[in-house]
């Protein structure tokens, strides 16, 4: 029954705490274990399984309505969350403790199941706890609708823009909120989980901004000026916080990743060649957001650069060339994938 009794605890934790999938449209308490299925590494399957193993054991219980998981208000409930995904780790702290003493107390035909507990579910649980941890900024930070309201905005104006973009305030203050909140949670998160959890919310910061740059359909000559002035301006302000200094985050990490992107609409659109080895050399990029720069590029400048028209000809032979240098594109960056989804929480602890 250890098996089972353990099984059912991680059960319990990780389907109510998992932090939801914002991208749907209600935020459901409990569920945590698909997200953990869909996003979980190989190495982590074995586990789930055991996990779900375990859901006959015993209904899973109803939440106290002290937990607060789906309110936007309380973070869904984010110090419950911390606390419920610390208790894993103080379970394996005992497990290991005791691991010595349940050898010696099983009977010999009992010893292999002892050592496959802690083989294979015993030894994950420090995964199963990043994983979770890895979905907070996602739940406490909402980045969907500045995604669309960037893909939405005039991008090709000829006039410089005198004051930055208004979702730069809301970024600064939903990350502003977020700092607080980990503030208020000191007393129970340990330490070294703060400034890892500022770096991860950072980081999703900087590629939703690059989600929503390589959605835009209409650039022009000034378009990457706009966006410099937009995420110097968001840097400035993030990086005055005050305890910013204190946990490593000035100047701020990550920044790099979306003002490299930004440089990407410098590409001359009458080099093929030119844009197919900057994707090459950006393989940090998902393929749709390389693919979209670089047709967002095509397409807007088509109309304006003479060498351009010259350069892909008219009507068909247009498009045919068109599709060619995307095909290009395509081929270079079709392994790419964006730094969270190849990061664990500690790597952040050193990435910039």
């Amino acid at each position: 029954g250890r098996r089972e009794l353990l099984s059912y605890y991680l059960l319990l934790t990780a389907d109510l705490f998992t932090p939801p999938d914002m991208s749907t449209k209600s935020v459901q308490v409990g569920g945590g274990m698909e997200i953990l299925r869909r996003r979980g590494a190989e190495s982590m399957q074995l586990l789930l399984r055991h996990m779900e193993a375990a859901r006959p054991v015993a209904p899973l219980p109803l939440l106290t309505c002290q937990a607060v998981l789906k309110s936007p208000d309380a973070f869904f409930g984010l110090g419950e969350r911390c606390v419920a995904i610390e208790s894993l780790l103080f379970l394996v702290e005992v497990m290991q403790a005791v691991r010595v003493s349940l050898s010696q107390l099983s009977v010999p035909k009992s010893a292999s199941d002892v050592k496959s507990i802690f083989k294979e579910i015993v030894e994950h649980v420090e995964e199963l706890r990043e994983m979770i941890y890895s979905r907070f900024p996602h739940i406490c930070i909402s980045m969907s609708d500045i995604v669309n309201q960037i893909a939405h905005m005039k991008w090709d104006s000829k006039d410089l823009a005198q004051r930055h973009s208004q979702y730069v305030d809301v970024i600064h203050e939903r990350f502003l909120q977020f700092f607080s909140a980990l503030d208020q949670m000191r007393k129970f998160l340990p330490d070294e989980m703060r400034p890892i959890l500022l770096r991860a919310s950072i980081l999703h910061i900087m590629e939703n901004l690059v989600e929503g740059y390589s959605k835009i359909r209409h650039v022009g000559p000034n378009t990457p000026l706009l966006m410099s002035n937009d995420i110097n301006t968001l840097k400035s302000a993030m990086e005055m916080i005050p305890g910013m200094e204190e946990f490593g985050l000035k100047p701020l990490p990550f920044f790099t990743h979306v003002e490299l992107f930004i440089k990407g609409y410098f590409l001359p659109p009458d080099s093929p060649q030119v844009m197919v080895e900057w994707a090459y050399q950006h393989p940090f990029y998902p393929p749709h957001q390389v693919l979209g720069l670089v047709q967002a590029v095509i397409e807007s400048n088509s109309h304006h650069t003479s060498s351009f028209s010259a350069l892909m000809g008219q009507g068909k032979s247009k498009s045919t060339e068109v599709k060619r240098v995307l095909a290009q594109v395509e081929e270079a960056v079709r392994t790419n994938v964006s730094p969270s989804a190849s990061m664990s929480l500690h790597a952040l602890a050193m990435a910039r």
